[in-house]
């Protein structure tokens, strides 16, 4: 306690009044005793006793004083190296905000600014989870924590984990000294550390952590010390917060240039525009969606764009979203400015700032054009499979009619005279017959019975026939413009039906131009089609191909119409001029080569009709066609089973004209009861397929139990039903050498029965038609 007096009291002009009170003191305690003893020796002794008492008393004064100040320099000195090394480590910890650009690099740097410049033994800085157990994540640290971190859990929950100092400064968000928690002294002091003091991290209200400092010393930090460390720790967590807020503008400035340059190399168009209607921006995907270029745009305002006259939907579309700021999303057509159409899918939405306030509007097009097509395409394809089911049905009705018409009346025309007055009837009668059998090899080609018999066909060969052919019948007011690849390749294919393809297409395009002329253009390529063409082409494949293109400058099709080219009986010409199986046929032909149709056209500008078919390499030369037979005869015995009762008595009339012994049933049963009474008794067997009670080709199978040996002949007029036996896996007998078309005349029947009969255990891969 004096110590402190003197430390308090003992300053230079307190000790001169002392020294000024006792001298004064002396002084008139000398006068007393000179009045009171006059003896000159008494006086003399009391003047050097007087003396000496003042020396001690002064000595006694001056050593105080001298001890004093020396502690206070001391205490001094010591304050002033700690409040020196706080100024310093604040000082390095502000330089290292300045060059480290990493949250937790800078807090690990001034966790070594401390702990080097500093000279505390350790530093180390806690961040504040927001797990369930409320964990302090030690991120930074430097010095000596003699596995003081790696050992101790630390939470800054209200917890028994959560009573250090540096849970308390997270908790409180104030300043915690360990020389208050005497429990957590004693668990720390055999690591070497005496006291600490942890510094709460703090960001606006929130504490997101806190800084940890421990000394090896007892009271290390006092009250000036302390507060140099509260402010570098409050440098520390601004640090921290701006380069978090660094990095979080950074990424958001990622993710803009990120999304930015989505929108820029993006498929899907985007348009946006303010307020007033006022474009401010479109990506490269709306320039090429729609046909027109940024500077026609931007800068524009949506009333200026005449989208009320060509795109009025979207005129009237943003027009909305304007005036109630409610999204909507649509389905339009538009047209390009030159003219040409594109289908799309538009939302426009607006655009909200922080506070809710529209302050844009945004347009995203996406153009379905290729989307749509291929709907089209594939509702056409499912409509072309339905109407090719029920196109081998009609087939097979009609064979089995015109069977026996064909038949009887060729029968008929051998039986009359030539100036017979019916013979002109029964001719009629049989070209009737003739014609409904071309239109049911039609109806059997668009329903894909009819396979076509594939050979290199060189395509500019039939494409010059079919254009002598068509020259003279096309009005003179139409220009025939035809050219051909150099270097063509062949297609392995029917060049009948070929011929078919180009006629019925040429004569389509002549029909379009018929009221006032126009260019018909036809034309041969080779072609390779890629990964990306074949996208719109779903049923080819990449790889080499012919292109046939038929481009006309008549009247052009209708949306509508142009979806219902292909269909069956479908006709835009009067009545009576046209059958409406042309294309249907065409596109029936060229599915059945493994091609397909391609087909654009505009109103009033023409259309353009492009097949595909594979390509083959190599040179390869038409098969010509066989001269024409004589009608063989012959005397074999003949078992014949149709379940038509008109087909059985012209069938059996015609086969026994021809000289042979013919036994005919329209019951499969019936027929298998008479065989089996006498297998040797017949040479050959003719069925039909498609019967009730048993099939022809069940029929042939009961047959050949009896007489592995015997011949039998397959007559279908639903060229389908066999097709699908050999597609199950279920092979006719091996006993049907030949299959017959129906309906058939007296050449092809003839003909197959020799051909079998010559060689009765041979096997035609073929057909008769």
């Amino acid at each position: 306690m004096n110590e402190k007096f003197f430390q308090r009291k003992l300053t230079p002009s307190t000790i001169a009044l002392s020294y000024a009170y006792i001298g004064g003191l002396f002084f008139c305690f000398s006068i007393t005793l000179a009045f009171v003893l006059s003896d000159p020796n008494t006086l003399m002794w009391v003047a050097i006793f007087i003396f000496l008492l003042f020396v001690l008393v002064t000595a006694v004064l001056l050593y105080i004083l001298l001890r004093s100040n020396e502690k206070a320099i001391t205490l001094a000195q010591k304050n002033l190296e700690r409040v020196s090394r706080a100024l310093k480590t604040r000082s390095g910890c502000n330089q290292a905000m300045l060059r480290v650009a990493d949250e937790f690099k800078l807090m690990q740097e001034t966790c070594r600014i401390i702990v080097e410049e500093g000279g505390y033994v350790l530093a180390w800085v806690g961040l504040a989870e927001t797990d369930e157990d409320q964990t302090v994540r030690p991120v930074a640290q430097w010095g000596q924590d003699n596995g003081f971190l790696r050992t101790e859990r630390i939470s800054w929950g209200d917890n028994e984990r959560g009573q250090g100092p540096v849970a308390t400064a997270i908790r409180t968000r104030a300043t915690s000294h360990a020389q208050h928690n005497r429990r957590w002294l004693d668990m720390v002091q055999d690591r070497g550390y005496a006291s600490s003091i942890a510094l709460p991290l703090l960001d606006g209200g929130a504490c997101f952590g806190a800084l940890a400092i421990y000394a090896g010393e007892k009271d290390a930090f006092d009250k000036d010390e302390v507060e140099l460390l509260r402010a570098m720790a409050d440098d520390l967590a601004y640090g921290v917060v701006t380069l978090r807020l660094r990095r979080e503008q950074e990424e958001a400035r990622q993710a803009r240039r990120q999304l930015a340059t989505i929108i820029e190399q993006g498929t899907e168009g985007v348009l946006t525009f303010d307020p007033d209607g006022v474009i401010r921006y479109v990506n490269p995907a709306f320039q090429d969606i729609s046909g027109c270029r940024d500077d026609r745009l931007v800068n524009k305002n949506i009333h200026e764009l005449r989208l009320a006259g060509r795109n009025k939907a979207l005129y009237q579309m943003m027009q909305e979203v304007l005036a109630d700021g409610a999204a909507r999303t649509e389905q339009l057509i538009n047209y390009r400015p030159d003219g040409s159409p594109y289908e799309i899918i538009c939302r426009v939405t607006p655009v909200f700032d922080a506070q809710g306030r529209i302050t844009s509007f945004a347009a995203v097009v996406r153009d379905i054009s290729n989307e749509v097509r291929l709907e089209r395409q594939l509702r056409q394809a499912q409509k072309m499979q339905s109407i090719a089911t029920l196109s081998g049905g009609i087939a097979h009705d009609f064979n089995n009619i015109l069977a026996s018409i064909i038949t009887c009346s060729e029968m008929a025309l051998e039986d009359l005279p030539a100036d017979s007055p019916w013979r002109r009837n029964i001719e009629v009668i049989h070209r009737a017959g003739q014609r409904g059998r071309e239109l049911v090899r039609q109806i059997r080609t668009l329903s894909r019975q009819n396979a076509p018999e594939k050979q290199p066909v060189r395509m500019e060969q039939v494409l010059d026939e079919c254009l002598k052919l068509l020259r003279p019948s096309i009005p003179a007011s139409i220009e025939i413009r035809d050219w051909v690849m150099p270097g063509l390749g062949q297609m392995l294919g029917d060049s009948t039906q070929m011929h078919q393809v180009i006629v019925n297409l040429c004569t389509n395009a002549a029909h379009a131009m018929q009221s006032r002329g126009g260019v018909l253009e036809v034309g041969l390529d080779n072609v390779e089609l890629r990964e990306e063409a074949v996208k719109f082409l779903p049923d080819l494949s990449p790889g080499p191909y012919l292109r046939l293109t038929v481009r006309d400058t008549g009247e052009g099709m209708t949306p509508a119409v142009l979806e219902r080219i292909f269909d069956p009986f479908f006709t835009t010409r009067e009545q009576g001029a046209g059958t409406g199986l042309g294309l249907s046929v065409v596109h029936g032909i060229v599915k059945n080569h493994g091609g397909a149709i391609e087909v654009s056209s505009t109103p009033g500008k023409g259309s353009v009709f492009r097949v595909y078919l594979p390509r083959i390499a190599g040179d390869g030369e038409e098969a010509q066609a066989a001269p024409p037979l004589t009608i063989p005869a012959g005397h074999e015995r003949i078992l014949f089973v149709d379940d038509e009762k008109d087909i059985v008595y012209a069938g059996e009339s015609m086969l026994r004209r021809l000289g042979y012994q013919v036994t005919a049933t329209c019951f499969p049963r019936e027929a298998l009861a008479i065989f089996r009474r006498d297998p040797q008794a017949f040479d050959l067997v003719i069925t039909d397929l498609t019967m009730p009670q048993m099939s022809g080709d069940q029929l042939a199978e009961e047959i050949a139990r009896e007489r592995q040996s015997i011949p039998i002949i397959l007559c279908t007029g639903f060229a389908a039903r066999l097709g699908d036996l050999r597609a199950s896996g279920q092979e006719p007998p091996p006993q049907i050498r030949e299959v017959v078309l129906k309906p058939f005349d007296r050449s092809d029947l003839a003909l197959a029965i020799r051909r079998v009969l010559a060689d009765p255990g041979a096997r035609s891969t073929g057909q008769t038609r």
